[in-house]
């Protein structure tokens, strides 16, 4: 996958081009500009304003700013593709080592009753012999019952802790299933709207469910235009046709108009009416914060 910062500073230094004629020519700071030449995206206040920017870079350099965009979404998804949780073995439940001890003890009392009876065949001993024999094998027998039936108790006993007002208790012989903790739910993005209003001499539109404003001028005809974003004038140049300018704001956006039949507005990626007047008015775009 292509270096962007790399592709676009070798565009810029092959065109004799400085960071600092490039922001004349964008209007895009030259912090911004060196943090796209060095993959430093997180010094932009939001996406919008980056991929705007990085439109914006590409066509002054003679790069297809779709083309940047491509590159830049395809990064993003391997970034978060190779990001994978490892799975954690379940530890081994006190049941599952109380029964290997259950067995192992019901297998060596087995093994020693075997012993006592081959014994008491094999060398036919005395009757007090025989009798001590199966004392100590029955008193054997009850101690590994005694363990087992102790194990048993300490694994099956309630919490201490009484449980919350409300809550049921598992019946006798049932067990009572794992709790299992809620997932945070992801929070849906904001919804993108755009809304239209007309005033004397001018249109409105109020957008919200955006961090930023971006906004496209498309020039169908030969159209003037003067471009204030924040209240900073960005632009005042007669546009022909097929010609396009961008430009990004915080707040708010005001575009004059001379001729409108020439223009399509765009608007964070979506195209609005505007009035087809041939009479010059005024555009203003502001950005609704929560």
């Amino acid at each position: 996958m292509p270096d962007i910062g790399r592709e676009l500073r070798q565009a810029r230094e092959e065109l004799n081009l400085t960071l600092e004629e490039i922001s004349s020519r964008t209007h895009i700071a030259k912090k911004y500009l060196r943090a796209i030449e060095t993959g430093e995206y997180r010094v932009f206040p939001g996406e919008v304003y980056l991929k705007g920017a990085l439109r914006k870079y590409a066509e002054e350099v003679g790069i297809s700013p779709g083309q940047i965009i491509v590159w830049y979404e395809a990064t993003t998804r391997e970034s978060d593709d190779s990001s994978e949780q490892k799975q954690e073995q379940p530890p081994e439940t006190k049941r599952t080592k109380i029964t290997e001890i259950k067995g192992s003890i019901e297998s060596y009392s087995e093994s020693r009753r075997q012993a006592i009876s081959d014994d008491y065949v094999g060398s036919k001993k005395t009757g007090l012999k025989r009798t001590i024999i199966i004392f100590l094998s029955v008193i054997l027998i009850a101690a590994a019952a005694l363990i087992t039936l102790m194990l048993f108790t300490r694994q099956t006993l309630p919490d201490s802790t009484p449980p919350p007002p409300g809550a049921q208790e598992p019946a006798p012989g049932e067990e009572q299933p794992p709790q299992v903790e809620p997932q945070p739910q992801d929070e849906e993005p904001p919804v993108l709207t755009v809304e239209r209003d007309t005033a004397p001499g001018a249109v409105l539109f109020s957008v919200s469910g955006a961090e930023t404003l971006e906004v496209n001028l498309i020039f169908r005809e030969r159209c003037w235009v003067r471009v204030f974003a924040d209240g900073r004038q960005v632009v005042e140049e007669t546009f022909s046709a097929g010609r396009t300018f961008s430009v990004v704001a915080e707040r708010e956006i005001r575009v004059n108009v001379g001729y409108p039949p020439g223009l399509r507005l765009e608007i964070n990626g979506l195209f609005v009416e505007i009035p087809p007047s041939s009479n010059p008015y005024e555009i203003k775009i502001d950005l609704l914060t929560p």
